[in-house]
């Protein structure tokens, strides 16, 4: 059957327009067993069911209620159309459809992001670094004021040195310290004797020149002590500049410190923000794939209808024409395997399971 186009009404040229929006699927090809088979087609019948069983448990309406197979056949004159258009040649559609492709895929995947962790300084290859270099002797290090080689060291590497430097000047200081007490002690026991031997100076002249070689000696190493002395102050200068150095460059490495934490707070809302508007893109992509899928299973509810449809106006065709054929065991869901009409199994893999 053909339409003019040209002799229809303006409502019908809209309904036309509306239906050319679906996809085409021809009567004949279902019985072939070409795009959507019998097999498929029962298999949208069962899952029609279960969807209906699940949402018949939802709202507590019985099961027997909403089971498709209690609901009464409907007369052909009372049916109405669903929004599918079949016709027996998809040749005449300006809209062609592939007949032999599945209808799997209705899901889109989505990558997972993953995590991104962020460098951090550690002060231990300080202390590896200050290990593989034995080299670096307290004397050097003590001289030197070469900034390259504290900002090598770090911080735990130069308090390290420090602290080296400290208990050595320690020990010094308790060494001449000791030895400066000897001395003292020797010193007034010179005095003492002396003292008790003046009037026996006549007597003693050459226990005084031993005596006074000695004290020559000892002032000697007094004056040799004291050199070293000044020498420790001159080290305890130059460990109170290299001092100094460090706490400069404590201090600026505490606001580079600072400004780091602040330019961290900002990356965290940065991260937050784009966090919360990929959360929102998601449920986005959610909502739209769920409407895609509620669409799909309209459409494909539509045809399901209209192939039962279609089989029974057939089957009604058939019943006219031979009035003592048996049909009772006919199905819209059986097919001939060895001369008998068995119920088409439904496969787990099929597209609607």
């Amino acid at each position: 059957m053909t339409v003019n186009l040209k002799e229809v009404e303006d409502w019908e040229k809209e309904f036309i327009k509306e239906l050319s929006q679906f996809p085409l699927l021809s009567s004949a090809d279902i019985i072939k067993g070409v795009g959507y088979s019998a097999k498929h087609l029962k298999n949208i019948k069962k899952k029609m069911s279960q969807m209906a069983e699940s949402e018949a448990r939802a709202s507590g309406v019985p099961i027997s209620a909403v089971d498709p197979d209690n609901v009464p056949q409907v007369s052909v004159e009372s049916t109405r159309a669903p929004p599918m258009v079949l016709i027996d040649s998809p040749a005449t559609s300006s809209h062609p459809t592939e007949m032999g492709s599945p209808l799997g895929g209705k899901r889109a995947t989505v990558d997972q992001i993953s995590g991104r962790s962020g460098k951090r300084a550690n002060l231990s290859e300080i202390d590896r670094f200050h290990g593989g270099h034995p080299e670096l002797s307290l004397e050097s290090l003590a001289t030197s004021s070469d900034k390259s080689t504290v900002e090598k060291l770090g911080i735990s590497g130069t308090f390290n040195v420090l602290q080296w430097y400290a208990g050595y000047s320690m020990v010094l200081a308790r060494a001449v310290e000791v030895e400066f007490a000897s001395i003292e002690k020797h010193n007034h026991s010179l005095v003492d004797r002396l003292a008790s031997t003046h009037g026996e100076n006549v007597k003693l002249i050459t226990v005084c020149f031993e005596a006074e070689a000695k004290i020559g000696n000892y002032r000697d190493a007094t004056a040799r002590l004291q050199e070293d002395l000044q020498r420790t102050i001159v080290k305890n200068k130059d460990l109170m500049l290299v001092n100094f150095e460090l706490e400069t460059v404590k201090d600026n490495l505490a606001a580079q410190v600072e400004t780091f934490k602040t330019a961290a707070l900002s990356l965290e809302e940065k991260l937050f923000v784009a966090e919360s508007t990929l959360v929102q893109v998601q449920e986005a992509k959610d909502q739209i794939i769920q409407a895609k899928d509620h669409a799909l299973d309209e459409q494909e509810r539509s045809i399901l209808e209209q192939y039962e449809c279609c089989f029974g106006r057939a089957l009604e065709q058939v019943k006219l024409l031979y009035l003592d054929l048996d049909v009772s065991e006919v199905d819209p869901f059986k097919e001939i395997v060895d001369g008998q009409l068995v119920s088409i199994p439904t496969s787990p893999d099929s597209p609607a399971s």
